[in-house]
């Protein structure tokens, strides 16, 4: 397992002027940009989240489809836009810091959403299969982590992913241990994918004390 953050996130000369969220954070292996149109052009997201390599086998057991159209990225774009600036989740482009193998491409995207009534965050990451086997999930927990309980003062964080998805299951589960987190069990029809059947669901937590307990 990789360290937490290398150094610590500065949040707040990082914050933009419309909301709670820094538009770049960095692990050592990682960095993460703010979606937006402004980090990354509309044709070149879609060419990832629509044509990229091994597409439907990275995309099998998340909550969206390969997109089929320009139309689709942009309305990512726009969700992910609202979200941000009201406060309701932070969306990232991640891509490996110089020194890793394809350093600077995208290799994926990760979320926190959060439940400001139940002072909890809800995790997700996706990642391109090329970037497959190199923890890069555990990277994205930390930084999402810290985001959450270092600077917006939430007091869980979950993580959940669907039965059949044994590689999110492992990475999901290494981290959590490794802070102490707890293990809820099995939701049924907790997932649900676009246009696909409800699906059952696995699902984890830490609590902001677990989480610096074992730092």
């Amino acid at each position: 397992m990789t360290d937490t953050l290398h150094d610590e996130i500065d949040f707040e000369t990082n914050l933009s002027v419309d909301s709670l969220f820094p538009r770049k954070m960095e692990t050592t292996r990682l960095r993460f940009e703010r979606l937006c149109k402004d980090t990354d052009s509309i044709r070149t997201l879609y060419t990832h989240l629509a044509q990229g390599e091994n597409i439907e086998e990275a995309t099998e057991y998340v909550l969206w489809s390969p997109h089929t159209s320009l139309h689709e990225t942009q309305s990512l774009l726009k969700e992910a836009g609202e979200q941000w600036r009201n406060g309701d989740a932070a969306n990232y482009i991640v891509r490996p810091q110089p020194g890793e193998d394809r350093a600077g491409e995208f290799a994926g995207k990760t979320e926190l959403a959060i439940d400001w009534s139940r002072r909890a965050g809800e995790l997700a990451v996706y990642l391109r299969k090329p970037f497959w086997g190199r923890e890069y999930a555990d990277d994205c927990f930390h930084a999402l982590s810290e985001l959450a309980f270092q600077h917006l003062d939430l007091e869980v964080v979950e993580a959940e992913c669907a039965v059949e998805n044994e590689r999110s299951r492992r990475s999901i589960e290494k981290f959590i241990e490794a802070h102490g987190g707890d293990y809820a069990g099995v939701l049924r029809n907790w997932r649900i994918p676009d246009g696909g059947e409800p699906l059952d669901s696995h699902h984890f937590s830490i609590t902001q004390e677990q989480y610096f307990a074992e730092k």
